[in-house]
């Protein structure tokens, strides 16, 4: 990969528009679909998408034990949509299964998201939000 690639994949990476990269760098569609096909472009490409990734998983997985505490409170909240989302939320968490050799107890409290303490609330919030719907619809018909 020659410098003027390596400036033109720099750009995009740092979010510029593909279009005015290509402008600013005198750079033809012709030639830089070319260039996107090349093996080394490829795999350079490849190399800093994985990096990003990497990158955007050590910020998730910092933020992800605040994010949890914060939405568990949220279940008691006043406004009722927003404790029927927070549950929601928590139940669609990505699991956290720890390495190495567990068993198929472990394996499977490892999956669940939350305590079983936790699930009854989800389950009593979510209950509170399908009979005020029913009662509502009921009251609608009356």
């Amino acid at each position: 990969m020659d410098k003027k690639q390596k400036k033109v994949m720099d750009e995009l990476f740092e979010g510029q528009d593909e279009k005015e990269v290509l402008e600013n760098n005198k750079i033809s569609r012709f030639v830089f679909e070319r260039w996107v096909n090349e093996p080394e472009w490829i795999a350079e490409f490849d190399r800093r998408v994985d990096a990003a990734r990497r990158q955007s998983q050590i910020i998730i997985t910092m933020f992800q034990p605040a994010a949890a505490t914060k939405l568990v409170g949220l279940m008691n909240c006043d406004k009722e949509q927003t404790a029927r989302q927070a549950c929601l939320d928590i139940i669609n968490m990505p699991r956290i299964v720890p390495e190495g050799k567990i068993t198929d107890t472990e394996q499977a409290e490892a999956l669940l998201p939350v305590s079983e303490e936790t699930a009854r609330e989800l389950i009593e919030v979510l209950a509170k939000e399908v009979k005020k719907s029913e009662n509502d619809r009921s009251n609608k018909r009356s």
